[in-house]
């Protein structure tokens, strides 16, 4: 994440993804894990999260979101990750 978005590279790929029939994303999952070095809470994910389920209904996608932090020895993000992963 940087400056509240995506890298670069993957605004690249999402833009060439446009050039699919919107067709053959209808009914798909879009899953989302984003990581940062923030908190879980923090302001970031939730502005990313928007961002991307704004795309999935767009393209009448099904959604689900996983924000994860990378803070050194966080085990309550990594526990959260991994329940959230189980429940797909």
């Amino acid at each position: 994440i940087y400056w509240w978005q995506v890298t670069a590279i993957c605004k690249a790929f999402i833009d060439r993804l446009y050039a699919i029939e919107h067709d053959a994303w209808k009914g798909k999952r879009l899953t989302v894990v984003l990581n940062g070095e923030a908190s879980d809470d923090d302001k970031e994910y939730s502005i990313l999260k928007d961002a991307f389920k704004e795309m999935a209904d767009y393209l009448s996608m099904e959604f689900s979101y996983l924000g994860i932090c990378t803070e050194e020895n966080n085990k309550e993000c990594l526990e959260k990750a991994e329940k959230s992963l189980l429940a797909l």
